[in-house]
């Protein structure tokens, strides 16, 4: 499969790649498929690159909403 990429307005792209690995384990860790767990990991990074600062990481309703954004495409 392919992973999806999200149009973001990028503010501070520092702990990109933390926020994206600590997504992607976090949903690993819950049982998820690896298609499943980068695509959460690919949202969850979207969204902490729009916000300021490194340790201002987004909540996981927030995630959802924009997989499900995502699936409506």
């Amino acid at each position: 499969g392919t992973l999806p990429t999200f149009a973001v307005k990028a503010v501070d792209t520092t702990g990109a790649g933390d926020a994206f690995n600590g997504a992607f384990a976090a949903a690993i860790a819950q049982g998820q498929p690896l298609l499943s767990a980068a695509k959460f990991a690919s949202a969850f990074a979207s969204l902490a690159v729009e916000r300021e600062g490194a340790s201002n990481m987004p909540e996981y309703e927030a995630v959802l909403s924009r997989l499900a954004q995502y699936e409506r495409k």
